[in-house]
């Protein structure tokens, strides 16, 4: 008899977004054994259709939603009405559901509510997965304005002690949120789990084209800040090449939104033919194929509380030659500079060792092992289908 698991996002599909990433290789890997898997995701516009390469068997339940993120100049006000519209509509959307299922989970806390009442609906245990650091981002937002922060850190601290206490199973893809976790229930207890991010190596498989080129790609999901830090990085690295006179290279990029591409990377793709840019693919595998390397320049002491980035693994479980700075692969382990990817110091160290690379004036690179050794690091220790036996714990 399949266990049934039902996962509640407040994610748009298909989005590359980590978090759309990291439900997409739960499910699939998971309805490849005795599981059965069903998401329950919103969606803004009566346009909307998932690609059906996107997932594959895995049954979505869309709920038409407003997008309210971004209406407010207060993040927390938008949130917290879709929050409370989101729960709504999906206690709506089952209310009349036979259907029964031994777990739901929740992607971050935003559906929490619908996921714990459904949970009692269907007694099934309720799951929350990749909580949120609350007090990273507030201590972020509200740094200039201290007693707000100050208020918000307690409210908020409570709010979450609630969450963690009637959870039945809290799953963290970093170390970080786990200690986090454990601090605000002061017990470690049985309940607390560590799922690292994985890939699903079926989809992003070994590919190495026959002679290392001059193709370097980047993707993000804007408007994240720290994406937004590492693509003006990207500019950065391109203005280096041109001030150096080093025309010998091609940058791909894609985004999750044109809307958020800054000017200035507007102005480089219209001005310069070796850099292009695309958003809203149905997948990145072609593109991250078709690269010789993929750069991660992403800026020291950005906070991160997600897992290993997800990019990062995507790149090496193809076999990719990665740059990246130490924030880049932010919770991978496994990775050591010259064996499996390179490591630069900044992006100014980056821009150095990728015109090094195609020049071929490093010798010190033998390009083909380190290849070999990035999608063996990812098969040996994130890929989704090891990873997801963690279920069988429950």
């Amino acid at each position: 008899m399949p266990k049934n698991l039902l996962i509640i996002t407040y994610e748009e599909f298909p989005s590359f977004i980590g978090l759309s990433t990291r439900i997409k290789g739960i499910s699939q890997s998971l309805m490849q054994s005795e599981f059965k898997v069903e998401i329950v995701a919103p969606f803004y516009s009566n346009k909307f259709k998932i690609p059906q390469r996107f997932f594959r068997k895995v049954k979505i339940h869309n709920i038409k939603m407003p997008n309210l993120f971004g209406k407010f100049k207060l993040a927390i006000i938008s949130r917290l009405l879709f929050m409370l519209l989101y729960t709504i509509r999906v206690l709506h959307y089952f209310g009349k559901h036979k259907e029964k299922f031994e777990f739901v989970q929740s992607e971050q806390i935003y559906p929490f509510w619908s996921s714990y009442i459904l949970s009692k609906k269907f007694r099934a245990k309720v799951i929350l997965d990749e909580p949120t650091i609350f007090e990273d981002i507030i201590s972020h937002k509200l740094k200039k304005i201290k007693p707000l922060s100050y208020m918000m850190k307690k409210i908020v601290n409570r709010f979450e002690f609630i969450v963690y206490k009637i959870s039945n199973i809290i799953i963290c893809s970093s170390k970080k949120t786990l200690l986090y976790v454990e601090n605000i229930v002061k017990s470690k207890g049985n309940k607390l789990y560590y799922l690292p991010n994985g890939v699903d190596t079926n989809e992003f498989k070994f590919h190495v084209k026959p002679n290392f080129g001059n193709r370097i790609f980047f993707n993000c999901s804007l408007p994240y800040y720290q994406n937004l830090a590492a693509l003006g990085n990207l500019i950065k690295i391109i203005e280096y090449f041109e001030e150096n006179s080093f025309s010998n290279y091609f940058v791909q990029i894609v985004v999750n939104n044109k809307n958020f591409i800054p000017n200035k990377l507007k102005d480089i793709v219209k001005s310069n033919d070796k850099v292009s840019f695309l958003s809203e693919v149905d997948s990145l595998v072609l593109y991250i194929y078709a690269s010789d390397m993929v750069v991660l320049p992403y800026e020291q002491g950005h906070f991160s509380n997600a897992g290993a980035r997800l990019k990062a693994l995507e790149a090496l479980s193809c076999g990719k030659v990665v740059l990246s700075t130490l924030e880049g692969i932010d919770g991978l382990s496994g990775c050591i500079d010259g064996e499996n990817i390179i490591i630069c110091s900044d992006w100014i160290d980056m821009a150095k060792k990728i015109i090094d690379l195609i020049s071929q004036n490093n010798k010190s690179y033998q390009i083909k092992k380190l290849q070999e050794n990035a999608h063996h690091l990812v098969e040996e220790n994130y890929s989704w289908n090891k990873l997801i036996k963690f279920y069988y714990n429950f």
